[in-house]
């Protein structure tokens, strides 16, 4: 290959890293400063982990070295060991795999409506399955690229590369294949896929893939799930290893699909989409339905009304929440009317609770500082007085449940350690004790029985869920149910029953048991799915699934007797299994077996990547020259150094920066060095004598340092709805150029009033210059949380104030502004208006000349504030900024243009700029002119939002038309922007 050829290759491999970034340079953020880390080795890899949670982590070794063993068989791929970073501090549930620097980072708590699978093996097997994806395409162009760029070239071809559908899915099958649970088998993980395709058919490939904002589309996992085992199942377990590699050798799936298939992608998904819909279509003609009733008018949108309770023996609440609205607490009345109650914050799917007036729930809530720290508080809602509060502040709390007296609250509170309990509380918040569950097994979803004696709830260990009570009298546990079939969740008591939902005839249906145990009986065949049970008197209220979501129905509490018929989504989740060669049982951990050790935080170089290019992530900038970088497994210490060689800029650039984000403040600093040419012709004016000047070339370079160093101190607070960010931040910036030679001409004004030469030519030097430029600033944003298909915040404000001067060495003066947004909904649904108010104020800095016009040439800074759409920025030292934008939705037209563009949305924005400013000029005979001015601008934003080359992340590409009002002339522009976080 030519240099020249290798290079656009390269650059073009960098630059798609770039905007693929989410995936390259990805850090989930810091945990709390006072872990204390430790660390066990094992042939897979190393786990690092809290020292509170050295068991969890012991056992999770053990099931790593077993998952290592056979997780990669069916993609012919053995990884080589891996780092497991597991953060135990936080509410948040999730486990993800990263490049550059490859690991795995696993979330140790578990949710309450935890499948019927053990957390850390599902962990284990999904995410270990992401390891063999992303190491098996290192293979001919791939791997070749790995020499050159290190981690970072696997990451970018597969987050290019591998359609997360494929990611996810097949991931979905490995927690499936190789267990007696996964989602695989779980009816609500394919209720909406099923719902869809049953009721609505198949969307097109681009819509199902990259979603919509007109239709709801089951996400990645659901869809790929069904494509991945659709294409095992009928062309053999290791097609999609030989499409892996087939990506790595040559940057193509396609080509080893249509090899052992004939099909492409899209081909293979339209026959997937087919069997599925044929086999479902067969179990939907033999169900016997269970007839009910619709409570309210629902929505006419896909909408999810679910975990139900009673109010005062007449009206229902439910947790609402869809594409087009944000999550509430609604109630619906006997004369069908909605009513909203109160708007949630950040939630796990988990019930809430009611008793009289009062309601209880469980937000997640960012910690001030720490990313990882995240907590779980608990909420109350008065309805008489319409007031929420605040019932703890520091707590892990999960799924509350209100004792028939009213007076405590049952809770589930998950420790530091990665065990969890149940804590009684009072309406203070305060814990009065705590109920710890036999063996250290899962507490999920506990709940009051009817006499309030005791508690009922689902304990779970690696074997699987039981139905449990906790007699408060003789303080023990009793298990009604061994091990059960499927998955049981949703809990709730009434009378002598407790009610729950289960899935073990492949759709969720309501079930009830007598609390002391006893015979099972099935209270509902529901199509897609039936949950979230409440019962009163002799009515059934439930949530019922269909493809436009979950509406709340009821039907008579009564037994029913329903034909046995077979699960195409069990089946085939049995067939996988038996690709895999059966069941894999995963041992616990041998006493002795693993040893930890201390791990230190303070471990902060890890070179992962460099390429023979420069590379700047701030700056989504790729140049030819060298790049090196590190970060740690922490992500608390990120290093990326370079050396730029681009003639058209400078002939080298050195390049340096070190982010650590470990201590409570974030420090940021940043080192440049190279040399910067000089290129210019100038005529001066002398200040003494206007009739005399020089003229000054200059045809030369000066070495130039540059040593930043930022200290932010971010902070997060949540209230409900509404999420307030703010940042301090503080900075030194300090500059020094060495100087460099000029010719200096003299120059005389004569009687004919032209400038003639006088004299010879004189070297001049310009000696060295050195400055530090100090910013301080304050930020602080509260927003309310929008729904999916909102075009922006439609309720918010957000303020920054800035503050820069140069203290010490060359003075280039001081600049004072500050910025304030407020948004506001729109006249129509997902509308929004945006109103901007800045203002600004500069001082200048030395005199360095003067102009032909007699003016002092001085030093400013740059503008804090825009100037309107359309217009050119003007000199100022004072400026006052005006804007309002009104931005909708036109159109969603979920249209491909071309198999390679996908159209989402198109959104209009209307807007009025407007800035009034002046700026004093300092004359040559030390008096001052004042010049004001002001410009204003007006015009129309039209944005496609839309995918490119099947890439998950959106586009927005726009036109802007802007008139002058002053002076009006029109200016148009192209607009660009990539939404790394804007994927549905």
């Amino acid at each position: 290959m030519k240099v020249g050829g290798y290079y656009v290759v390269l650059l073009a491999v960098l630059w798609g890293g770039l905007q693929n970034a989410a995936a390259q340079y990805y850090t989930t953020g810091s945990d709390p400063c006072g872990i204390e880390w430790r660390q066990v080795r094992t042939p897979f890899g190393r786990i690092v982990f809290d020292a509170k949670t050295e068991s969890a982590a012991l056992r999770l070794a053990a099931i790593m070295d077993s998952v290592a063993t056979v997780g990669g068989l069916s993609l012919n791929h053995s990884p080589k060991p891996i780092d497991i970073l597991l953060h135990s501090r936080t509410q948040y549930t999730n486990g993800l795999v990263t490049w550059a620097p490859a690991r795995m980072e696993l979330y140790t708590t578990v949710a309450q409506d935890n499948e019927n699978q053990d957390w850390l093996e599902h962990l284990a097997w999904h995410e270990y399955r992401h390891v063999v994806q992303t190491s098996a395409v290192a293979k001919g162009l791939t791997k070749f690229f790995s020499y050159l760029l290190g981690q970072q070239a696997n990451g970018v071809v597969v987050g290019l590369g591998v359609p997360l559908w494929l990611l996810e899915g097949d991931a979905v099958v490995s927690e499936t294949s190789h267990s007696k649970a996964g989602r695989g088998r779980q009816a609500e993980f394919e209720q909406e896929m099923r719902a869809q395709l049953v009721q609505n058919g198949a969307y097109g490939y681009s819509k199902a893939y990259l979603g919509s904002y007109r239709d709801y589309v089951p996400n990645h996992y659901n869809m790929g799930y069904l494509l991945v085992s659709d294409v095992r199942s009928k062309y053999g377990a290791d097609i999609w290893g030989d499409a892996l590699a087939s990506l790595g050798r040559r940057w193509s799936m396609n080509a080893a699909l249509k090899r052992r298939t004939g099909m492409n992608k899209r081909e293979l998904y339209k026959q997937a989409m087919q069997s599925w819909r044929q086999r479902w279509l067969a179990q939907d003609s033999a169900l016997a339905l269970t007839p009910f009733t619709p409570v309210g008018r629902g929505s006419d949108d896909y909408c999810r009304y679910t975990h139900l309770r009673l109010l005062n023996d007449t009206s229902i609440v439910a947790e609402k929440y869809g594409p087009h609205v944000t999550r509430r607490l609604v109630r619906l009345d006997p004369d069908g009317s909605e009513t909203a109650i109160v708007r949630l914050g950040t939630r796990n799917d988990e019930p809430f609770d009611v008793h009289g007036d009062t309601l209880v729930w469980c937000e997640i809530e960012n910690h001030v500082r720490w990313e990882n720290g995240h907590r779980e508080n608990l909420f109350m809602f008065d309805l008489s007085s319409q007031r929420r509060k605040r019932l703890t502040r520091k707590a892990r709390l999960a799924a509350p449940s209100i004792s028939p007296c009213g007076d405590k609250i049952a809770a589930v509170t998950t420790t530091d350690s990665c065990t969890m309990v149940i804590s009684i509380l009072d309406f203070d918040g305060n814990e009065t004790h705590r109920i710890c569950p036999p063996d250290g097994q899962i507490i999920l979803t506990p709940q009051w029985s009817p006499d309030g004696q005791s508690l009922m709830a689902v304990l779970q260990d690696n074997r699987g869920k039981r139905l449990a009570g906790y007699g408060f009298a003789d303080k023990r546990w009793t298990f009604i149910t061994g091990y059960v079939e499927g998955n049981i969740r949703s809990l709730t008591c009434c009378n002598e029953y407790v009610y729950y939902t289960s899935d073990k005839t492949g759709i969720d249906n309501i079930y009830r048991m007598p609390r002391n145990g006893g015979a099972e009986q099935q209270l509902t065949s529901a199509r897609f799915g039936a949950s979230h049970a409440v019962v009163h008197a002799d009515t059934l209220y439930y949530s019922n699934y269909s493809s436009g979501g979950y509406a709340v129905v009821k039907t008579a509490v009564k037994p029913v007797c329903v034909p046995d018929v077979p699960s195409p989504m069990l089946a085939m989740a049995d067939s996988l299994q038996r690709q895999e060669g059966g069941l894999t049982v995963l041992p616990d951990a041998p006493a002795g077996k693993y040893v930890s050790e201390k791990y230190s935080k303070w471990n902060i170089f890890n070179f992962h990547s460099w390429a023979p290019a420069y590379v700047d992530v701030d700056e989504m900038r790729v140049n030819t020259g060298l790049s090196l970088m590190s970060q740690n497994l922490l992500g608390t210490a990120m290093m990326a150094a370079g050396v730029e060689l681009d003639r058209n800029n400078t002939d080298e650039r050195y390049h340096l920066q070190f982010v650590y984000n470990g201590f409570f403040p974030k420090f940021d600093l940043k080192l440049t060095h190279g040399y910067t040419d000089y290129e210019f012709t100038q005529m001066y004016i002398l200040l003494a004598d206007t009739t005399k000047g020089y003229v000054l070339n200059c045809d030369d370079r000066a070495l130039h340092t540059r040593l930043k160093l930022t200290a932010t101190v971010p902070l997060t607070f949540n209230r409900g709805a509404w999420t307030t960010y703010g940042e301090i931040y503080a900075g030194a910036d300090y500059n020094v150029n060495t100087g460099y030679e000029c010719t200096s001409l003299p120059i005389e004004k004569r009687s004919d009033g032209l400038w003639h030469y006088t004299g010879t030519t004189e070297s001049l030097t310009r000696g060295a210059i050195d400055y530090t430029d100090v910013k301080y600033g304050i930020y602080v944003s509260n927003l309310r949380k929008t729904a999916t298909c909102d075009v922006g915040t439609r309720w918010g404000q957000a303020f920054e104030v800035r503050y820069r001067h140069t203290p010490w060495g060359y003075n280039v003066g001081s600049c004072l502004g500050a910025i304030a947004n407020f948004y506001f909904p729109g006249i129509g649904r997902h509308h929004q208006v945006l109103l901007t108010l800045g203002a600004q104020r500069k001082t200048p800095g030395e005199t360095y000349g003067t102009s032909s016009s007699g003016l002092k040439l001085e030093y400013l800074y740059s503008d804090f504030l825009s100037f309107p759409r359309g217009i050119n920025g003007l000199t100022n030292d004072r400026l006052y900024k005006y804007c309002i934008n009104y931005k909708l939705p036109l159109v969603n037209p979920d249209l491909n243009v071309t198999p390679f563009v996908y159209i989402k949305r198109l959104t209009l924005n209307a807007f009025y700029d407007r800035v009034d400013g002046s700026r004093t000029y300092a004359l040559i005979d030390d008096t001052g002119r004042k010049v004001t001015f002001a410009a204003e601008s007006a015009g129309l934003e039209l944005t496609v939002r839309c995918h490119l080359f099947n890439l998950s992340f959106p586009f927005d590409i726009g036109y802007r038309y802007a008139r002058d009002l002053t002076s009006q002339r029109n200016t148009g522009e192209v607009t660009f922007a990539v939404s790394l976080s804007g994927a549905l």
